[in-house]
């Protein structure tokens, strides 16, 4: 689903995250982006043609930004993700890797 689709207003240069979430906006800014900096968490999808981008290129670019949280959905058996949390300039893990579903069913924690 593109930008578009949603009615999002995007700059054409932005690759666009799987999942992002970002603070909560008045409803007029609610549909524009809020830029790399806004956001509180990026969650990427791996695939065979995106995986070295997403594992090293994004992440550089929301580590650089100061994005606080980075996660990484890895499309094996178990759709294992691995929660990483921003140090002093670099993820690390934040906690051990767990599978897609046991994600799914435990509450939203705080990202802010």
């Amino acid at each position: 689903m593109s930008a578009a689709t949603i009615g999002a207003q995007m700059p054409p240069e932005i690759i666009l995250d799987d999942v992002a979430a970002m603070a909560a906006a008045d409803e007029h800014h609610r549909s524009t982006y809020a830029g790399i900096d806004g956001l509180l968490l990026a969650i990427e999808v791996i695939s065979p043609d995106s995986e070295v981008i997403d594992r090293v290129s994004k992440k550089s670019e929301y580590a650089a930004a100061g994005v606080p949280r980075y996660w990484i959905v890895d499309r094996d058996k178990a759709n294992t993700v691995e929660f990483q949390v921003l140090g002093t300039d670099s993820y690390a893990a934040e906690r051990e890797p767990a599978p897609l579903a046991w994600l799914l069913n435990q509450p939203v924690p705080p990202l802010a």
